[in-house]
């Protein structure tokens, strides 16, 4: 019973999905809204028992990791190489730069509300990472073409890269402020490097047998269960920070994003409708949350601000991201017009 219950969610938010795609809307919307509609938070159809079932953590790990894969298919040799240099330094000044923003914004309410401005890094570390599985279903649903998709897909994997770069530094160091006894920041690049040479492989194999599967019923799989846990009611609590922290985030990848690009002289749509492509985020917020509050567990007071500004960050900007992701598509013309409608 448990089985048909996630499989009859599934099916219901296949079906939302379809609706939302006659208001013009991306499928993935129905899906997220499928998955907190019918989570614990809504309807129960997919309850906690559900959720915390070793099956069912499990199967999550398995459709991030095949996201993963799917994703990294399309991070080809020749569109590095297309834009080599420029791919590069356009990642790091979007990342780095949503990093130093929603970092620098934070600073300032915290040193005015009383609370340690270190927090606020961690916020920044939090907020400048892509989630790639948003990007890789709007590419595939409306088959689009042109510089910004090939320069979004791979540098979806490599913001990823640098993001928990960032993050697990800017976590060793928050752990430092805790406790003396903390990871040492060597293992930082160790746990960057360290997956990427046991995956090569494995993950170069995978991915060849991904490619036969069906992608588009993986990540309706995948967007359901990162639904679910969502609790909606948050939205009604949200408040200044939240509200902070989805602009100022914005604010870093969009311009972030463009400076890069015109530096590098990258093709215009992309120096123009790039950052819009990389707004998505929550599911890479919500696991570098739950790292950064256990970090923080001896104090309870930060872990409640931490938890109460991403938690409904996540869900709000999930929405709008996504809309405005579609949007930067329309606007640098890369969806086909037998698809657009």
């Amino acid at each position: 019973m448990i089985v048909l219950r996630w499989i009859a969610a599934l099916f219901i938010a296949f079906v939302l999905g379809r609706l939302i795609t006659k208001i013009r809307m991306p499928a993935i919307l129905g899906w997220l809204i499928g998955g907190m509609l019918l989570g614990p938070h809504g309807l129960a159809l997919m309850p906690n028992r559900i959720l915390n079932s070793g099956w069912y953590l499990l199967m999550q790990d398995v459709l991030s990791a095949a996201v993963g894969l799917m994703l990294g298919t399309e991070l080809i040799w020749k569109r590095l190489k297309a834009y080599g240099k420029a791919l590069i330094f356009t990642t790091l000044t979007q990342s780095l730069g949503t990093f130093l923003v929603v970092s620098a914004a934070f600073a300032v309410i915290f040193a005015f509300q009383g609370i340690p401005v270190w927090l606020a890094f961690a916020f920044g570390g939090i907020a400048l990472a892509t989630a790639p599985a948003p990007a890789l279903s709007i590419t595939q649903e409306y088959h689009t073409r042109g510089p910004v998709t090939d320069t979004l897909l791979p540098m979806a994997v490599l913001d990823d890269i640098v993001g928990i770069a960032v993050f697990f530094t800017v976590n060793a160091l928050i752990a430092r402020q805790m406790s003396a006894a903390t990871m040492s920041l060597w293992m930082v690049p160790v746990m960057i490097v360290l997956p990427i040479l046991v995956g090569i492989l494995p993950g170069w194999l995978a991915g060849k047998w991904l490619r036969r599967c069906h992608t588009k019923a993986v990540i309706l799989t995948a967007i359901v269960n990162l639904g679910a846990p969502l609790n909606y009611h948050l939205i009604l609590g949200a408040g200044v920070t939240t509200a902070v922290y989805i602009g100022f985030r914005g604010i870093g990848k969009y311009f972030g994003a463009r400076f890069g690009a015109t530096v590098t002289h990258m093709p215009p749509t992309v120096q123009k409708d790039l950052g819009l492509t990389l707004l998505p985020h929550s599911g890479v917020s919500l696991i570098f949350t739950g790292i950064i509050c256990a970090t923080l567990s001896a104090r309870p007071d930060l872990v409640h601000v931490v938890q109460g500004t991403i938690a409904a960050a996540a869900i709000i900007n999930e929405f709008i991201a996504v809309i405005l992701a579609k949007k930067g598509f329309e606007l640098a013309g890369e969806i086909p017009k037998d698809t657009a409608a």
